[in-house]
């Protein structure tokens, strides 16, 4: 795999687990509100 592709491919990742843990906190914190 070219380097380029791969460290493309690892921030790719790296966003979708941060979209995860942010909805996740947000669903979190919501359920705490009620």
């Amino acid at each position: 795999m070219p380097r380029r592709l791969q460290l493309e491919h690892l921030d790719h990742s790296g966003s979708r687990i941060q979209r995860e843990v942010t909805s996740l906190t947000h669903m979190r914190n919501k359920s705490f509100a009620s």
